[in-house]
């Protein structure tokens, strides 16, 4: 398995244990990590995805809720809600991963931990917003990678 995928499915676990237990999802990390040892790049990635989807949250979630038609936030399962999350987080954030990358990961990410329609949702919901965000301007579509235009 690819690196990143793998910080990216433990970010969405740390997510998940968040939202079930309404902790701090940056409390989280510590207890978290002394369960099972990862390298440290994969850590690390995992704590900067939760890190800037937590700071943004706002941001995030308004564009979900835009984008996600005949959907409130609540009635998203907590596993496609947390996927869409990190998602958007890279397209705003992270302007060294192509937008196709993200919604490629977030796709199979979909399929290994939701159900057999996750996948489906995750990409059409992402499509949108990723649409939305190069309508407004806050990614260059042209380069297929992110960077926010000030």
């Amino acid at each position: 398995m690819r690196r990143r995928r793998k910080a990216r499915e433990l970010a969405v676990k740390i997510l998940y244990q968040s939202d079930i237990t309404k902790e701090d999802p940056i409390e989280i990390f510590g207890p978290f990590w002394a369960y099972k040892s990862y390298p440290e790049d994969i850590r690390l990635f995992a704590e900067r995805l939760v890190t800037g989807t937590v700071e943004n949250i706002e941001t995030i979630d308004s564009l979900i809720k835009g984008c996600s038609e005949h959907w409130h936030l609540d009635r998203i399962g907590i596993v496609e809600r947390n996927i869409l999350r990190i998602a958007v987080n890279e397209f705003l954030s992270m302007d060294d991963i192509p937008t196709s990358v993200t919604i490629d990961e977030a796709i199979e990410i979909a399929r290994k931990f939701g159900t057999d329609y996750s996948a489906a949702f995750v990409n059409g919901v992402l499509d949108k917003i990723r649409k939305e965000i190069e309508k407004e301007n806050l990614i260059d579509k042209d380069k297929d990678s992110l960077s926010r235009i000030t």
